[in-house]
């Protein structure tokens, strides 16, 4: 019974992907909350951002474009998705440059970050949040919206409060996951570069998405 629930997981994590492989669209930017976007190109100085507000981080903390050594800054980060799979992703980066990393195999980074136990390097499933309320409008779900956000499933309550939750999922994701303990971000409060500066100590809390 095992060896048959193994089997279907490495199908599984297979297609997830093969999904970004072949129909994955990915983008990345420079997003801060006070100014438009800038910088179009990868040289601005660093030391002007703001971490206050990111106490917790719902998604990767260090860097997969530097193999998880430079603790990322919530400003820089890569969207991904594939909309037939109804899989959508944001990949924290420690520099905008990282961006360019990630696009070079967006399936295996994808995987790697949010689809694999990475203490033990065993793929997983899907972590379904069973939120009974949208994160975006609030309003109850309608049982049958719902994505792939990060490696969890998140439920709405319409097609368009998905459009809404992707475009800035971190709001959504403090409202369904307020106190997640492994979710606690270690660069809250620094203003300046997050990564290369940090503290470099492995036995960070990169456990999301564990199925407990």
């Amino acid at each position: 019974m095992k060896t048959k629930r193994n089997l279907s997981i490495a199908f599984l994590m297979a297609a997830v992907y093969l999904a970004f492989m072949t129909g994955g669209v990915f983008a990345a930017e420079e997003h801060d909350h006070d100014h438009e976007k800038e910088h179009a190109d990868h040289d601005h100085e660093k030391g002007e951002h703001d971490h206050s507000e990111f106490e917790y981080l719902y998604g990767n903390h260090y860097c997969p474009a530097c193999n998880y050594a430079d603790l990322v800054d919530p400003h820089f980060f890569a969207d991904i998705s594939n909309k037939a799979a109804n899989i959508y992703a944001r990949v924290y980066l420690c520099d905008l440059g990282c961006a360019d990393e990630i696009k070079k195999n967006v399936g295996k980074y994808y995987t790697e970050t949010y689809r694999t136990d990475r203490e033990k390097g065993k793929e997983i499933p899907a972590r379904d949040l069973k939120n009974e309320l949208c994160p975006s409008s609030g309003e109850p779900v309608d049982g049958k919206t719902s994505i792939e956000y990060n490696g969890m499933i998140v439920h709405f309550c319409c097609e368009e409060c998905v459009a809404s939750f992707v475009k800035a999922p971190e709001p959504g994701m403090r409202k369904l996951l307020p106190i997640a303990k492994e979710y606690k971000w270690p660069g809250h409060g620094k203003e300046g570069e997050a990564g290369h500066e940090a503290d470099h100590d492995h036995e960070h809390d990169e456990k999301e998405h564990k199925d407990k």
